[in-house]
């Protein structure tokens, strides 16, 4: 408890309603007060910089705490040391919540860590090594190989290129006039899956505030309906990007190649049958 006969802020607050002192001297001397004196506003049971960023997280509300300030029989000392321990809590609760909001963060990015981590290196096999045997079907396959043209990798083409007797400078030709072709829709499928990254990343967010408040309180029942809300709409724009083309359409191969759709159409379902037959 504080001694009650020593007030220094009472005399400083005194000064400043006498117009000795200004708000703004006021001000540094309680806090510089606070620091000096942890023990009497229950700081000494923080890490220092645990204390300091309360401080400083509080500090500009002791301006609007001195113009409230009204002598009502407890005495200044007492009102600031009352303003500091009421706003314990508010903080607290703002910490807890920027801390699940950031692990959040870290736990929708780290399968991104992950996957940019070095792939492990294999010795039972060259992958790199061309293939020596031609590929059959050579013409079903290359269209083929174009339709699919978005999951196509430069070490897969430089693999596969050998085996249909293409150069593959060819092939890399023929692949930068399809994501010309299909600019609109590949920007359309990025803009979509960025959308859906953000989405995952919300409600993960919104699950986590909701489990770092109690139960039943009105933050916890907000993020709850946030997250019910949230978790709807992600299942609403992968349903979408589910049903958006990835690959190239036989129009698109049709217009590329300079040969009509029909031929495509049966070089595929002919390819289709063999492999389903199989």
């Amino acid at each position: 408890m504080v001694d009650a006969t020593l007030l220094p802020l009472e005399n400083a607050y005194d000064k400043y309603r006498k117009g000795r002192i200004g708000k703004g001297e006021l001000e540094s001397i309680i806090f510089s007060f606070i620091l000096k004196h942890p023990r009497r506003f229950r700081l000494n049971r923080w890490h220092q910089d645990e204390s300091f960023d309360y401080l400083c997280w509080v500090y500009p509300r002791l301006s609007k705490a001195i113009d409230r300030y009204k002598d009502q029989g407890s005495s200044f000392d007492a009102y600031i040391a009352s303003v500091i321990r009421l706003a314990f809590r508010e903080f607290l609760f703002i910490k807890k919540d920027q801390n699940a909001i950031e692990s959040s963060w870290w736990n929708a990015h780290a399968r991104d860590s992950y996957a940019a981590s070095r792939e492990p290196d294999y010795i039972t096999c060259d992958i790199k090594k061309p293939v020596d045997k031609k590929i059959k079907n050579q013409k079903q396959i290359f269209l083929l190989m174009l339709k699919c043209y978005y999951f196509l990798s430069e070490d897969f083409i430089d693999r596969i290129a050998p085996a249909l007797n293409i150069d593959k400078k060819e092939i890399i030709m023929l692949i930068d006039n399809l994501h010309r072709l299909r600019k609109h829709q590949e920007e359309e499928i990025m803009l979509l899956r960025e959308r859906i990254n953000s989405q995952y990343y919300r409600c993960i967010c919104f699950e986590s505030r909701m489990q770092t408040s109690e139960e039943g309180s009105s933050h916890y029942e907000r993020m709850k309906r946030c997250l019910e809300k949230g978790r709807a709409r992600l299942h609403s724009m992968r349903k979408h990007l589910s049903h958006m083309r990835l690959n190239a359409s036989n129009s698109q191969l049709a217009e590329l190649l300079g040969i009509p759709k029909g031929t495509i159409d049966s070089s595929l379902y002919a390819l289709k049958e063999k492999t389903g037959n199989k």
